[in-house]
């Protein structure tokens, strides 16, 4: 994020120069920089930015000015071992880039360079061929798959809350503004949350009742609890049950944090114990064995850049089980009216939020009259439809790797759970990363689905028969739960249906 911010601020100190944007749209092989990577090149020879680890870079400015007048165009460069001695040297990198060379448009910068993104992805298509060669729109399917387009995924900068303002606190400023991201500084000790202590950042000196009240919320957001007193971080924590946060790390050993699972649990406080362990992070950090606060501060770090960034480009597929008879419901349940919407469009509506076009709807008893609602959607209809919900995960996670045999997580998807969204979805896999377990809902009385099956248990999904759900396969540490009481709400009956509209 922060070359983008450096791309930006190059482009606006020079309003009246022709300017070159080069896009990386394609990638084969090993690359340094990814898809969606970006650098501007000025006729002056000025650049920002970059799009290989030097190798290439000769290469694409040279392109640049030779070729400014047939912008825009695509051209591939080339790190094969034959290749490499046209440049004196061989990279031994072996890989092949396309880069999009166009004019900088300073009236649509905000299509070409994403700055100033909202607190939620954003996605942008950029044509690739014939005509319409470089044009952008934005788009609300983040997971489009076209030959001839690329979607670039803007991903808003993540803000880091340090709860704790002690002489650790310095060491993770540095490296989380490198990254680009933002800060902010919670401490109820007025001697150490000092504007004098952390000069430019964004401070606040609160009483312990008042700090969660002050911490910002949404997936973007990481908080690390380091105050080192275990009576402030029970208060703070309980202030925060009802939070939506990315990333929650709580400093400390392991045994700490298990004491301030059992003191919540005391507390009767279930639903803050099972919402902590489904989002803390304990112990803290990506490594092991740290013992300075900058090791620390750098292990922390790389676990939230793992859990908040990386995780979002993991293949996901979305199935969506609509393939029951609906008994109880005396009638077509997908078909059924909820909130302005049919339950197929909900269900379609959240999937699409979080995987996009890798969306699968198993059909059965009714496959017929919800077809009309599924255009566009990939689809199968399960023949042992009649035997239970068994057989059409089976029949869902078989057709899903066929289509795609990268695939990495199913998540399974009731239509009849309206009160899910792609937020409950997103804490499903993220609790799937971080201990490569299938993970259920679990509500008062209930645990199921939705649900998450990781790579490695798909195929006990596909032996699945009769009524039997991936749990019954399940062993002693293979499986694990997030709390979420409203997504785990089922409609089976048209007096449900009336109680939760």
């Amino acid at each position: 994020m922060r070359d983008l911010v450096e791309i930006t601020n190059f482009i606006q100190r020079r309003p009246d120069q022709k300017l070159i944007l080069c896009t990386l749209v394609r990638k084969s092989g090993s690359s340094y920089r990814g898809v969606g990577s970006k650098k501007v090149i000025a006729l002056s020879g000025e650049t920002s930015g970059l799009l290989s680890g030097g190798c290439l870079e000769n290469a694409i400015e040279m392109s640049a000015k030779e070729k400014f007048k047939q912008l825009p165009y695509v051209e591939s460069f080339s790190t094969l071992a034959d290749e490499d001695r046209l440049l004196g040297y061989q990279t031994g990198c072996k890989g092949v880039i396309d880069v999009l060379f166009e004019e900088v448009d300073r009236e649509k910068l905000y299509l070409q360079i994403p700055f100033g993104v909202p607190r939620l992805a954003v996605g942008v298509e950029v044509s690739l061929e014939g005509p319409t060669l470089g044009q952008r729109k934005f788009v609300k399917n983040l997971n489009l798959k076209d030959e001839n387009a690329l979607v670039e995924k803007w991903i808003s900068p993540l803000h880091l809350v340090l709860i704790g303002c002690g002489a650790d606190a310095d060491a993770y400023l540095p490296i989380a503004r490198s990254l680009g991201w933002s800060v902010q500084l919670i401490d109820y000790r007025g001697d150490l949350a000092t504007a004098e202590r952390f000069p430019g950042e964004n401070v606040q000196h609160l009483a312990v009742d008042k700090i969660a009240q002050s911490v910002s919320q949404g997936t973007h957001v990481a908080v690390v609890l380091m105050t080192h007193n275990y009576e402030a971080d029970m208060e703070i924590l309980l202030g925060m049950k009802e939070h939506r946060i990315g990333y929650l790390g709580c400093l400390g050993p392991f045994t700490r944090y298990e004491r301030l699972q059992k003191d919540l649990l005391n507390l009767h406080d279930v639903k803050l114990a099972q919402h902590l362990k489904s989002v803390v992070s304990a112990p803290i950090g990506l490594f092991t064995h740290c013992n300075s606060p900058e090791t620390i501060a750098l292990s922390v770090i790389a676990q939230i850049q793992e859990r908040l960034i990386e995780t979002k480009s993991a293949n996901v597929w979305t199935m969506i089980l609509a393939a029951g008879d609906s008994k109880r419901f005396k009638g077509v349940k997908a078909l059924a009216q909820w909130r302005g919407n049919t339950l197929i469009a909900r269900a379609l509506k959240t999937a699409n939020a979080f995987s996009g076009s890798s969306t699968m709807v198993v059909k059965g008893g009714h496959a017929e009259q919800i077809a009309p609602d599924l255009a566009g959607t990939h689809q199968i209809w399960n023949e042992l439809w009649s035997e239970g919900m068994g057989t059409s995960i089976a029949k869902g996670v078989t057709t899903i790797r066929r289509l795609d045999p990268n695939v990495a997580f199913i998540i399974v998807l009731p239509v009849d759970q309206p009160f899910v969204d792609d937020s409950h979805l997103n804490e499903l896999l993220r609790e799937s990363q971080k201990t490569g377990r299938c993970v259920l809902t679990a509500g008062e009385n209930y645990m199921g689905p939705p649900a998450i099956i990781p790579r490695k248990f798909f195929e006990r999904a596909e032996a699945l028969t009769g009524e039997r759900g991936l749990k019954s396969t399940l062993g002693e540490g293979e499986w694990a739960v997030i709390a979420g009481d409203e997504a785990a709400v089922d409609l089976d009956t048209p007096e449900e249906l009336e109680i939760y509209r």
